[in-house]
């Protein structure tokens, strides 16, 4: 087994909101995020709030439950994301549009769980500082020590396509899950996660 490299306290702090902050995979087989879908905003979430397992809380249309990772009673906290860059006019003469800025959730040796919407597809970004990750959809889970150990694979009836990349030694990506049947529940695990720009798309 590969040893994680440590990374000083103020790049770990930073990652959830320099990914939120929508810096994306290159164009180069790396993958990114698309635009399609239903952002979350999460801003009926307090930044700075922390979950403890056995915690719920709504946000989106959707209700949160936080649980424990592998074993272990962790949390999950609010982070304030950076609002991503202007978009770019699609014709000459519009104007960029801001875009407002969402939540990053950081996870720590916590599974949280995501219900109350159905959706053929979710997409997230992650940054991934250690340990094992987990993904479940429905009734159906799987556990992984990375994400890309992940793509390619089918679960619940959904498939499971994950692109990473390094930038400081810090593995981070994005990953896409489509469904041919509506998704009505779904969770993420992990030891040291962050996610954020996670998108839906509704049926």
């Amino acid at each position: 087994m590969h040893k994680r490299p440590s990374f000083p306290r103020g790049l770990r702090l930073a990652l959830p909101l320099i990914l939120a902050a929508g810096c994306r995979l290159p164009d180069n087989g790396l993958g990114r995020a698309s635009d399609a879908g239903e952002p979350l905003r999460l801003e009926k979430l307090q930044v700075g709030s922390v979950y403890g397992v056995g915690s719920q809380f709504k946000s989106d249309g959707l209700a949160f439950t936080v649980s424990e990772f592998d074993g272990a009673s962790g949390n999950v906290e609010v982070a304030q994301a950076v609002a991503p860059p202007a978009a770019t006019p699609s014709r000459p003469g519009e104007k960029a549009v801001d875009r407002p800025p969402g939540r990053a959730l950081r996870l720590a040796h916590a599974t949280l769980g995501f219900s109350g919407r159905k959706v053929e597809s979710l997409e997230f970004e992650y940054a991934d500082r250690g340990g094992p990750v987990s993904l479940a959809l429905g009734d159906a889970s799987r556990r992984a020590e990375d994400w890309i150990e992940l793509d390619g694979q089918d679960l619940g009836g959904a498939r499971v396509s994950v692109r990473e990349s390094s930038i400081a030694g810090v593995r981070h990506g994005h990953v896409l899950v489509t469904s041919s049947a509506p998704i009505g529940r779904f969770a993420l695990g992990g030891a040291e996660l962050d996610v954020s720009a996670l998108r839906l798309l509704v049926p």
